[in-house]
């Protein structure tokens, strides 16, 4: 599971970095925290003090939303600053994944002894989806609805969850031949379909790998789709067809099945027969017209 905190093309570290701390907010709020010191390293980037409401522990939180995966020494420097200033905890929350030694690192803090291993909490992404969920702040990847929409499971890709100034979207890639080529957007808290094209729109201005994707494949198939069904209605008057072979309306078409060289035939004996009648009563005709003359002369 990935998180893209994304802004305008063109925003300064800081609109990026306040994005991150909105969302750091809401994960401390659902755990019953309030931020009482912010301190900004760098522009995505945060240092947050926060006390809970109930029992006045006072933690110490870093905010990274670096692109590159998040290394052991960050992990290191965590607990540095908690021990050295004695908070009752420390929390990471980063939109990035952990590298292998920083995997290593909290896989080995795991081991240490309860008292100590609890004073350190990593959020990566997975986490912070599900406390996000937990919390009822977002829901679930509305996976069936792309699905249904799509029509084919295989032609969707990973799931993101984008978090921007126009609010939290889940977006998944579709495929062609392998290959991400569009996006489907959802609102992150309801699920619905984001087709109308100003929101649309103001996604594709924002900085980040998912705008470089066509945004409107929703809007594309939609329209699509309404054109394919259009060709499939209904003429104005309907053909009545037969029951069975031998009824005296129209035969249904199953009746004609490997019937082609018959068909053929008889067409063909038709045209020839129809011919051939006309040539007669060409004839005829003109045997009636003489024989009319002759009449005419003898009279």
């Amino acid at each position: 599971m990935k998180i893209d905190v994304a802004c305008k093309k063109g925003s300064s570290n800081k609109a990026k970095g306040d994005l991150l701390e909105e969302l750091a907010k809401k994960l401390l709020l659902a755990q019953n925290y309030d931020v009482i010191e912010e301190i900004r390293i760098v522009g995505a980037e945060l240092d947050l003090l926060c006390k809970h409401r109930v029992n006045g522990k006072v933690i110490y939180v870093e905010c990274k939303a670096q692109k590159d995966n998040i290394s052991a020494p960050i992990l290191r420097q965590l607990w540095g600053t908690v021990d050295c200033e004695d908070y009752s905890e420390g929390w990471l929350i980063s939109t990035s994944e952990f590298t292998k030694d920083a995997k290593g690192f909290i896989e080995n803090w795991k081991l240490k002894p309860k008292e100590k291993s609890e004073r350190l909490s990593f959020y990566q992404p997975s986490v912070i989806v599900d406390a996000l969920k937990s919390s009822l702040i977002i829901g679930e990847p509305p996976k069936y609805s792309a699905e249904q929409f799509i029509g084919d499971p295989e032609e969707l890709g990973d799931w993101t969850l984008l978090l921007s100034d126009f609010g939290m979207y889940w977006c998944v890639y579709t495929l062609k031949g392998g290959a991400p080529y569009g996006v489907l957007v959802y609102n992150a808290s309801s699920g619905k379909h984001i087709r109308d094209k100003d929101t649309i729109l103001n996604l594709a201005t924002l900085e980040t790998t998912i705008a470089d994707y066509d945004l409107r494949v929703g809007i594309h198939e939609e329209k699509a789709t309404v054109r394919a069904v259009s060709k499939k209605l209904p003429p104005v008057v309907q053909v009545q067809i037969g029951e069975s072979w031998d009824d005296y309306r129209p035969a249904r078409p199953e009746d004609f099945v490997g019937r082609d060289t018959t068909q053929k035939r008889n067409i063909k004996f038709l045209k020839f027969s129809n011919r051939k009648f006309r040539n007669k009563n060409i004839r005829y005709n003109r045997e009636l017209r003489t024989w009319k003359k002759f009449s005419d002369c003898k009279a």
